[in-house]
């Protein structure tokens, strides 16, 4: 499964779709989501924090690509990784309670089987930070390499619109800017 979760800074999970094969890029599993859907028709000020495997949306920010050490790009491209280290730390923790997910031991179940367990071992992970389990064996999932993880998206952008595109540009540089 390739699934599209969102948590908050509690490693809660505030939105979560399973219902795509695990072969779906991110970008098009998030093109095609309820989430964006939602986000698109319902405006609010907030933004969320994506990997390089999604588009840069006015409220979707994603890494800068290959900045130059040392400039305001790679401080943006730091303060993003560590800000976006907490879904990580949820999707580490959510493995480590429910170790059915884990990907040594695949689910052999239909994908919508496996999408149904997905969505219920997510929320009895929200009901355990709820009732504040503490979950002393936790897997601790190293650092993504930023080089690695960097998929080349320009076909995937082509349609996006460079009027949303220069306004997703112009919101991430005024807060790459802003950062001291």
């Amino acid at each position: 499964l390739n699934a599209l979760v969102v948590c908050d800074q509690k490693m809660r999970f505030r939105f979560i779709d399973a219902s795509h094969p695990g072969a779906c890029h991110d970008s098009l599993v998030w093109n095609v989501s309820e989430l964006k859907r939602h986000i698109c028709n319902n405006r609010s000020n907030f933004w969320m924090l994506g990997d390089a495997g999604y588009p840069l949306e006015s409220f979707l920010l994603t890494p800068y690509r290959t900045p130059e050490e040392g400039s305001v790009e790679a401080k943006f491209n730091l303060a993003h990784s560590r800000c976006r280290n907490i879904i990580e730390r949820a999707i580490g923790l959510l493995k480590s309670r429910w170790r059915c997910l884990l990907g040594a031991r695949e689910l052999y179940y239909s994908p919508q089987k496996a999408a149904k367990i997905f969505n219920v071992c997510v929320m009895l992970h929200n009901l355990c930070i709820h009732f504040k389990d503490q979950f002393a064996d936790i897997v601790e999932i190293p650092d993504c390499d930023e080089e690695e993880s960097l998929v080349t998206m320009e076909e995937d952008n082509i349609d996006f619109g460079m009027q949303r595109m220069s306004e997703a540009q112009r919101i991430r540089n005024q807060i790459a800017h802003s950062l001291p």
